[in-house]
């Protein structure tokens, strides 16, 4: 036991082993005192300052989160009003195509100046007039 007692400090630097002295309570708060110089002098931090600077970094991480969360939001947002823009479009586009081919067809249909499409046209303008004539 003798012989690990000198041995003790190895490994710990400029912490030695105990020197024998009774007085055990005064020696650790050199010791701790000594440690505590070496840690500070090496950038060791104390455990309050690494628990704030965790909790710091922690902070500022979930602060990004939240704004890449409402980012991401924002974005699917801008892309269904897009969405439902363009869906509008679309629909009123094959309305307007489906109006236009009716009318063609129609047109197509109407033989230029025989009885019958004559007859309507005519109707239709009198239609048209006793509308015109009522106002």
């Amino acid at each position: 036991m003798k012989q690990n007692k000198g041995r003790t400090g190895d490994g710990i630097g400029g912490v030695g082993a105990s020197s024998g002295h009774v007085d055990l309570q005064a020696e650790y708060a050199q010791q701790q005192s000594s440690m505590n110089a070496m840690a500070s002098a090496n950038g060791v931090k104390q455990g309050n300052e690494v628990g704030a600077d965790v909790q710091h970094r922690r902070n500022s991480a979930e602060s990004q989160v939240d704004i890449d969360k409402n980012s991401v939001n924002s974005s699917g947002s801008s892309a269904r009003t897009d969405y439902n823009r363009l869906q509008k479009e679309h629909e009123q586009g094959n309305k307007n195509f489906n109006d236009a081919k009716s009318a063609e067809e129609d047109r197509q249909k109407w033989d230029g100046g025989s009885g019958k499409g004559r007859e309507e046209l005519n109707k239709i303008k009198d239609d048209l007039q006793k509308r015109i004539d009522k106002s």
